[in-house]
């Protein structure tokens, strides 16, 4: 469904000849608007945090991490799938086992993008999925804390109406300017063809 409507937005630009650097910032921003909402979500509903939730959201996010290169649009380093960095990060927390301080480290190495406030939160909600699993010890959450770097500002929420700045490059293009006809509305007669 979103890759969907991912592609319907990729064809309307396409189809207006719409700069690859634009589109590229366009579905970054898109992309971020997604992440930001699942997050959120994540972070306000128990219910959602745990194992087989973050197996799903992986595997979605899988389908529009490929959509993305099929498109050929996260090349050249642009950082379009680093819009999906949270959401990522917090469905391979959800994945992880989290039983003991021997994989603390590894949360904390793989979690870089997810803050502190973040972290402790989808830990504390973290539900466990069967009765041979448990709930996410007090000494793993107070030592992910402890060596993850803290951040000053730092939010809870990600602010999903966030706008990044529009980048336009100059790009030439290959347009022969004695085929442009010009409409009549503008007042333009005094311009001369060549």
């Amino acid at each position: 469904m979103i890759v969907n409507k991912l592609q319907f937005y990729l064809q309307l630009l396409n189809s207006q000849n719409i700069s690859i650097n634009i589109v590229r910032q366009f579905i970054g921003q898109i992309l971020y608007f997604i992440n930001a909402t699942v997050l959120n979500n994540l972070i306000l509903r128990k219910d959602l945090c745990h194992w087989s939730k973050g197996i799903q959201i992986r595997y979605n996010l899988s389908q529009v991490e490929q959509w993305v290169r099929e498109q050929g649009l996260d090349l050249d380093d642009s950082g379009v799938l680093t819009s999906l960095a949270e959401i990522r990060q917090a469905s391979q927390l959800l994945q992880m086992n989290k039983s003991s301080v021997d994989n603390a480290a590894a949360i904390v190495e793989t979690c870089y993008s997810l803050n502190t406030l973040q972290l402790q939160k989808l830990l504390m909600l973290y539900s466990p999925s069967s009765e041979f699993e448990e709930r996410v010890p007090q000494e793993v959450i107070k030592y992910i804390l402890n060596h993850k770097t803290v951040e000053t500002g730092a939010k809870l929420m990600m602010d999903p109406n966030r706008l990044h700045a529009l980048k336009f490059s100059y790009e030439t293009r290959d347009i022969d300017f004695t085929m442009v006809t010009l409409p009549p509305g503008l007042k333009l007669e005094f311009l001369e063809k060549y």
